[in-house]
């Protein structure tokens, strides 16, 4: 399935691609997250999160494949798996070129198990408000000028 959006900043884009290209700085605004580890470009992770009406911890496990500061395009490997399925998905994240205040995102997502018995419509809405926490978590924290 594809799960598409973008979101309205508030924050300066350059500080917040310097925000996503740091996993550590990453980590720090993911909603759920209950513990990780880094090695490089690559987070591992357990995150309570829930799907519509299922709920669990997720080991995760994303990974920054490209990341061009240039053209503000990323690339990610997001996967994990509970007792409620697996997930797989291949996500580009980018700044939209005629508005520099939108933070976009694409992705092609599987998933299986109880997972899959979801709806589409479910999943999305589930996804739109998990990417909608982190970009506020982390908008905040760079309008008060904090680091992460």
């Amino acid at each position: 399935m594809k799960i598409e959006g973008c979101e309205r900043l508030l924050a300066d884009t350059e500080k917040l691609w310097d925000l996503l290209s740091d996993p550590q700085q990453i980590v720090a605004c993911v909603p759920g997250i209950v513990s990780y580890q880094i090695s490089g470009n690559e987070i591992s992770a357990k995150v309570k999160q829930g799907i519509g009406f299922l709920k669990g911890t997720f080991d995760a496990r994303v990974t920054i494949e490209s990341n061009d500061r240039a053209s503000k395009t990323a690339v990610l490997k997001i996967s994990g798996s509970s007792s409620l399925g697996t997930f797989d998905a291949s996500t580009s994240v980018f700044v939209r070129a005629q508005d520099e205040q939108s933070l976009c995102y694409s992705a092609d997502v599987k998933v299986a198990g109880m997972l899959g018995t979801l709806s589409g419509a479910i999943i999305a809405n589930s996804v739109k408000k998990i990417v909608q926490d982190f970009l506020r978590c982390a908008q905040e924290k760079l309008l008060q000028g904090n680091k992460l």
